[in-house]
């Protein structure tokens, strides 16, 4: 059952709100140090959310490809605007 709803899943449309979770790195600072926490943002409790997750990046990665990083824009979560 879960891996048909998986597949379910892989037919929809990437969920806005995780896709811009991934963008900006949300939730995946630390408020004191600013540094990332990765075990914090792929969060292995649920290998769904962390397959999920794991292919928004991926999608983002190859979204730069043949233009070079540089021209991908990434949000900065504590500035609230985007970086080239």
């Amino acid at each position: 059952m879960a891996e048909e709803a998986w597949n379910l899943i892989q037919m929809l449309a990437t969920n806005p709100d995780i896709y811009t979770q991934v963008l900006k790195l949300e939730g995946a600072r630390d408020p004191n140090s600013g540094n990332i926490d990765w075990d914090k943002f792929f969060n292995s409790q649920s290998i769904y959310k962390l397959l999920y997750t794991l292919q928004i990046v991926e999608a983002v990665m190859e979204e730069g490809e043949g233009e070079g990083l540089e021209k991908v824009e990434i949000l900065d979560e504590t500035e609230g605007s985007k970086k080239a």
